[in-house]
């Protein structure tokens, strides 16, 4: 696949999304759809200029089943967010898809930290990286 139908593909995936949301929007819950509500940090970390004194992630829990981890810009200039959500049998973790990144150490120790919170031993859990969106929406036909 050239580059060009790589970003062929992102922009067509986006546009799509973007229109099909306007078509299939969800009606108004009263109760939030089950979501839990959370908080952002008023800022994310500034990176740089003294890199050593900034941790490699971010890391935000915005409500007790979802955390924001956002790499540091000294790490990737990106500055890429990855999502942890945890659900009642499973985690899900959603990679933007800054490339090769040391995020599995940082990852594991979140999910030890919500096992622990929750009196729970393990969970099975599952990565969706952008690549992955993309390529199962090519799939499709699209």
């Amino acid at each position: 696949m050239k580059l060009t139908d790589y970003f062929r593909a992102i922009s067509i995936l986006i546009l799509s999304l973007a229109a099909g949301s306007r078509v299939h929007a969800q009606a108004p819950q009263p109760n939030g759809g089950g979501v839990r509500n959370g908080t952002l940090p008023r800022t994310w970390q500034v990176s740089g200029p003294e890199c050593t004194a900034n941790p490699r992630f971010q890391i935000h829990e915005f409500n007790q089943d979802l955390y924001i981890l956002r790499e540091s810009g000294c790490a990737n200039y990106e500055k890429p967010f990855l999502y942890l959500l945890f659900g009642k049998e499973k985690a899900l973790l959603l990679d933007t898809g800054a490339g090769k990144t040391e995020v599995a150490q940082v990852v594991k120790g979140q999910i030890d930290e919500w096992l622990a919170r929750n009196n729970r031993e393990s969970i099975p859990w599952s990565l969706r990286t952008l690549m992955h969106i993309v390529i199962t929406f090519l799939a499709m036909g699209n």
